[in-house]
């Protein structure tokens, strides 16, 4: 979610002069939307990798899927990538 809500800001912000919307408010429709769609996207892959309420993946012997731990991966690299570039 919080991806999306990055690139939405960014994509918010670059089509704003195009149209007849301000930048701050280009920048807040693409959060909002950036948001969502991250929302639904998280809720797809854990739909796709079978977590349900109460049965997380790796517990009781399931297996956990190297899609949803791949997705941990990158977004824990990310956060750590841009806290180096401070």
């Amino acid at each position: 979610m919080l991806g999306g809500a990055v690139a939405g800001h960014f994509l918010g912000t670059a089509a704003a002069p195009s149209t007849r919307l301000g930048v701050a408010l280009g920048g807040l429709i693409g959060r909002l939307v950036g948001g969502l769609l991250g929302g639904v996207l998280a809720v797809a892959l854990l739909r796709a990798c079978r977590v349900e309420e109460g049965s997380w993946p790796g517990q009781a012997d399931r297996p956990y899927p190297r899609l949803l731990a791949a997705l941990y991966l990158a977004v824990t690299l990310g956060l750590f990538v841009l806290v180096l570039m401070r």
